[in-house]
């Protein structure tokens, strides 16, 4: 019968694959990961209570590293993902699954309901009775029962998503943080790589000036189109 890993059995397998990781590398062989931190607001307000993805794997893996004696390096990296501008009576109606079949594929409600789910990161997972495997995501969400005045969980978690919500000139957003770590089987190797990153997180501001740019162009080019 399939049951929950518990925290030392995560702990335990991430502990596993770093060590398998670093054997396959040289002496002085770098291995990177990339992952949400905690503090996203995928992973850490919306994914941590009603998705079935780990919130804290960058925590874990710099604790496995620390574990196994290597260095590890890491440079924080956070973009926005951007949600289409929805009435709230719209919103409502996404709390009944029956309704999202309304929206077809090219519609701002369709986008928005993907990146809901995208956010959500709600995996399907093996049945604790009969190991049949659910469906998982927005399906699963909406055959529990609520925590408040929704008829489901689903609704909660729509709920939750817009109360994160935040907004700029472009819209609403919610923020994705992450980080970008190299576990060095050499700690000689921790000057070099810290120096690297530096060098890249001096250039992110440029890159993220470029990408408006171009966003906005495509945007005007878009206007002008219609």
């Amino acid at each position: 019968m399939w049951r929950q890993r518990t925290d030392s059995e995560i702990d335990e397998q991430v502990h596993a694959l770093l060590a398998r990781l670093l054997d396959s590398l040289g002496p002085d062989g770098v291995a990177l990961a990339f992952h949400e931190s905690p503090l996203s607001d995928m992973f850490g307000k919306l994914g941590r209570e009603f998705g079935a993805a780990l919130h804290d794997t960058t925590v874990r893996i710099a604790a496995a590293a620390q574990a196994h004696g290597k260095g590890l390096v890491a440079m924080p990296l956070e973009s926005k993902l951007y949600f289409p501008d929805i009435p709230p009576h719209t919103l409502e109606s996404f709390k009944e699954l029956a309704h999202w079949q309304d929206f077809s594929e090219a519609t701002p409600e369709a986008s928005w309901l993907k990146k809901f789910l995208f956010a959500l990161h709600n995996l399907a997972s093996p049945d604790e009775t009969n190991d049949v495997r659910r469906e998982g995501g927005a399906r699963d969400l909406a055959r529990q029962p609520s925590a408040g005045r929704n008829l489901s969980r689903l609704g909660d978690a729509i709920d939750r998503l817009c109360g994160i919500l935040q907004r700029d000139g472009r819209g609403p957003y919610i923020v994705i943080r992450a980080e970008m770590q190299a576990i060095l089987n050499d700690p000689n190797l921790k000057g070099p790589v810290e120096a690297a990153f530096a060098a890249i997180a001096k250039r992110l501001p440029a890159i993220r000036e470029q990408t408006r740019l171009a966003l906005a162009a495509a945007a005007s080019t878009s206007a002008a189109g219609v």
